[in-house]
């Protein structure tokens, strides 16, 4: 089946960060779709605005039995009523990644790969995209700035979409260029090891279609497996394809020079903290400039970037406080912020909230997590946030909290985390984790500033 044969579509779990974007795509398309979520939340909310129906029971008498098909995420257990009846009955019922194939391989499908800073520079990309007068129509995995939205329309055949490896999802793509942030140890619940993500990910880079490429750190192992002509790398002080040099911190902004392999704009200014949302900005740089964005219009793109919400987020960023939320939840996404938190104060007394993303990342990797928070001067731990899992024996936030070296730490439920939050022991206070943590931050605005006011 084409899209464009699709005129009622049902969506099951279509809160989701990925299901709400196609879901818009859908309906901007002039598709009736509907769905079910669990728990009304902005995105459902938003959804509705738009004139989606959104329902929030399990309910086989109220679904649509005329529907041309029905979408769902992993995340949806397979005995959800609505997916088992759908299922059962035979309808076309699809994941979420079987769908996203289907529309990008109605045009260009510009992917962006790796195990971490997806959502960034994909959202970058469709930005530089934009702003190059290209008009692409982007499936990101978070909110951007810029666009208010997960979801970008656009009028051209040109697809900017995160290419998740989580279920394999990615390998229902075939891109006409691709990005590979990273490839890194994470979703064993899937791979089972390294071996297994490596092979993962060079399927999908052997999916690229014919004269298509491979953007790539310079600095990546994975680059070393790649056919020669394939890839194209990038990197920041490095020797590479695409590179950004003499890169200064200048008002708690990034400046520095982009260099292709035809030319060069100077004095770029990145609006977004973090040192790998430098590098981050050269891939998405140099594939946009591979697609016929000009230097100028990158140096002006990049500028006007605005980041992402809970991408090295400042919630607050005064004189003697500074709130920063961040999604990392791998050791090597919180090592990578926590770095571009330091190049930014690093003298400040740092407090951070941490809430650990899944058992099985827990079990996993409780010392890289421990190693990586250690470099803080006080560690607030929260319960694991599950997702999709069930709890594993003998599997909680204790295991990270042990192997901490700090200052000070503690272990509480977001329900009474105000309580350790002491504003005369820090400056600077991050918020870091994939769960529902993203609840606690306008809570946590308000408190900070409470007692800033109660000081003065």
């Amino acid at each position: 089946m084409t899209v464009g044969r699709i005129h009622k579509a049902y969506m099951i779990g279509i809160g989701g960060i990925g299901m709400s974007a196609i879901a818009r795509y859908l309906n901007a398309i002039g598709v009736s779709v509907q769905g079910y979520d669990k728990t009304p939340s902005p995105i459902t909310d938003a959804l509705q605005e738009e004139g989606v129906e959104v329902f929030f029971t399990e309910n086989i008498q109220r679904i649509p039995k005329e529907v041309d098909v029905v979408i769902y995420t992993p995340a949806i257990p397979t005995q959800h009523l609505e997916l088992r009846y759908y299922i059962d009955n035979g309808y076309n019922v699809l994941k979420r990644s079987e769908m996203l194939g289907k529309i990008t391989l109605e045009g260009n499908c510009f992917a962006v790969a790796g195990s971490h800073g997806k959502s960034t520079t994909s959202a970058m990309l469709a930005y530089l995209l934009q702003q190059g007068g290209q008009q692409p129509t982007a499936f990101l995995g978070a909110i951007a700035n810029n666009f208010n939205s997960n979801f970008l329309l656009g009028r051209s055949h040109n697809f900017v979409v995160e290419a998740d490896e989580f279920d394999r999802s990615f390998h229902q793509l075939y891109p006409a260029q691709a990005i590979i942030t990273s490839v890194d140890s994470d979703h064993l619940d899937v791979y089972g090891d390294m071996e297994g993500v490596r092979s993962a990910f060079q399927q999908f880079s052997q999916q690229v279609q014919p004269g298509g490429q491979v953007f790539i750190p310079a600095t990546e192992p994975f680059l070393q497996e790649l056919p020669h002509g394939l890839a194209v790398s990038y990197g920041v002080e490095v020797d590479a394809d695409y590179r950004a040099e003499n890169v200064q911190i200048v008002d708690h902004k990034y400046q520095f020079d982009f260099i292709s392999p035809n030319g060069m704009v100077q004095d770029v200014v990145l609006n977004m903290g973090g040192w790998h949302n430098v590098e981050n900005m050269v891939a998405a740089a140099a594939l946009a400039h591979h697609a016929g964005v000009s230097m100028s219009d990158i140096k002006t793109g990049v500028a006007g970037f605005s980041g992402l919400k809970r991408r090295f987020d400042f919630i607050l960023d005064e004189a003697d406080l500074v709130f920063i939320d961040d999604y990392a939840h791998h050791p090597k996404e919180i090592e990578a912020f926590i770095h571009g938190v330091r190049q930014l104060f690093p003298t400040e007394k740092i407090t951070a909230i941490f809430q650990p993303h899944l058992y099985s990342r827990t079990r996993d990797y409780y010392k890289g997590f421990a190693a990586t928070l250690s470099q803080l001067d006080t560690v607030i731990l929260l319960d694991i946030y599950p997702a999709r899992e069930e709890a594993i024996p003998g599997v909680s936030s204790q295991l990270i909290f042990d192997e901490l070296e700090v200052e000070q730490k503690y272990c509480c439920s977001l329900e009474n985390i105000l309580d350790h939050i002491h504003f005369h022991e820090a400056q600077v206070f991050l918020t870091i984790g994939a769960g529902d943590i993203g609840l606690l931050v306008p809570k946590l605005k308000t408190h900070l500033r409470s007692h800033k006011t109660q000081q003065a």
